[in-house]
C-alpha cells in the first residue's frame, strides 16, 4: 500500500477537489517552492508547458475519482507474491528523489524473476523531464538489451 500524504493532508486536499474540482490543486502546487528535481523538469519544459500539462491532466481528472484513488491506493493488498510468474524482462525505473515510490519499486523488481532495478539519479516523480537524458539512456538499454526477445 502507498500512501502519498498524510492523513491530515489528504483529508484537505479531498475536500478541496471535492468543492472546486482537481484542477484547483495547481494554484497550491504553484505556489510551494519546487525541490531541484522538479525545477530541473520545470526547465526541461518551460514553465508555461509545465504547469499547462499539469493543470490539462488534473481538469481531466474526476473529482470522485481523485478522493477514490488516494484511499484505493492506501488500502490496497499487495500483489507482490503474483509478480514470479511475469517472466518478460522488466526494467523498473524511480526517480531517486520520488519518496512515496523508492522502496515499492525496490520491492517491485525484487519480487520480479526478470527485473533490473534503474534509480535515476536528480529527479522525483517525473524523471523523463527531470533528468531526461538518464532516463532515455534507460529506455535505450533495455531495449538494446531485451528488444529482441520482447
Amino acid at each position: 500500500a502507498v500512501q502519498l500524504f498524510e492523513s491530515k493532508i489528504q483529508a484537505h486536499l479531498d475536500a478541496l477537489v471535492q468543492t472546486q474540482g482537481c484542477s484547483a490543486l495547481v494554484e497550491g502546487m504553484q505556489g510551494q517552492p519546487q525541490p531541484p528535481a522538479i525545477q530541473r523538469g520545470i526547465e526541461y519544459l518551460g514553465e508555461a508547458e509545465h504547469w499547462r500539462r499539469i493543470r490539462v491532466k488534473l481538469e481531466q481528472m474526476d473529482p470522485d475519482a481523485f478522493v477514490s484513488l488516494g484511499a484505493a491506493l492506501a488500502e490496497q493488498p499487495s500483489i507482490l507474491n503474483n509478480l514470479a510468474a511475469i517472466s518478460l524482462p522488466t526494467t523498473v525505473m524511480v526517480g531517486a528523489q520520488d519518496q512515496p515510490f523508492l522502496q515499492p519499486a525496490k520491492d517491485l523488481a525484487a519480487h520480479l524473476p526478470n527485473a533490473h532495478l534503474v534509480t535515476i539519479e536528480e529527479a522525483a516523480h517525473n524523471p523523463q523531464y527531470e533528468n531526461a537524458h538518464a532516463w532515455r539512456q534507460a529506455i535505450e538499454t533495455h531495449l538494446t538489451q531485451y528488444g529482441q526477445r520482447c
